[in-house]
């Protein structure tokens, strides 16, 4: 298994692996090192509910190619909501950009 490394510099990676934006708390993902390895043939999803299993966080699709990352739990949720609301301004503005 691989040496451990920040979970923000595992989900750049994936940004790049599967062609996705994540949105998220930077002090929240910032506490997180873990040990990670891609593995073949697996999809997005396998890969993203494999990563988060173990830190207590989970992943919401918000359209288009953005997800939001955050904790299980009601706060969570709270933060949720307006992270969507700033995602969908964003996919908007990409819309209308072309």
């Amino acid at each position: 298994m691989g040496q451990e490394r920040p979970l923000a510099t595992i989900l750049a990676e994936m940004e790049q692996k599967y062609g996705v934006i994540f949105t998220y708390d930077a002090r929240l993902i910032g506490q997180y090192h873990l040990h990670f390895e891609f593995r073949e043939r697996e999809t997005f999803d396998q890969a993203v509910n494999r990563l988060l299993a173990h830190v207590g966080l989970t992943y919401e699709h918000l359209g288009s190619r953005y997800y939001v990352i955050y904790e299980s739990s009601r706060r969570g949720q709270i933060a949720v909501r307006r992270i969507r609301r700033k995602t969908l301004q964003l996919q908007r503005l990409e819309e209308a950009s072309g």
